[in-house]
């Protein structure tokens, strides 16, 4: 809708914004809902399901995991410690 009114008619402010988004829009309009498959998807949040994560075959597969045996041997940034109550181990940031 601003883009059809006359530019001298807006305030400076409002003139400076759309400057800017006109830099990398070329095409402004609406899509209704059930046409934008992506917004719609996303808006229905209930639809979405989650599993709980079982910690304990986490812990397994880092116990039996050859690769992330090789990692955590190697030299890095992280500093990688045991957490006390069980076997995981974690990024531990001090």
């Amino acid at each position: 809708m601003l883009f059809h009114k006359k530019i001298e008619k807006l305030p400076s402010r409002q003139i400076n914004h759309l400057n800017f988004i006109a830099q990398f829009t070329v095409n402004i309009k609406h899509i209704s809902g059930k046409d934008n498959v992506v917004a719609d998807a996303l808006s229905r949040i209930e639809s979405i399901s989650t599993y709980p994560l079982a910690y304990e075959d986490i812990a397994r597969s880092q116990q039996d995991d050859e690769e992330l045996d090789l990692l955590l041997k190697q030299p890095t940034s992280f500093n990688f410690a045991k957490i006390a109550s069980s076997k995981y181990g974690c990024d531990a940031i001090l």
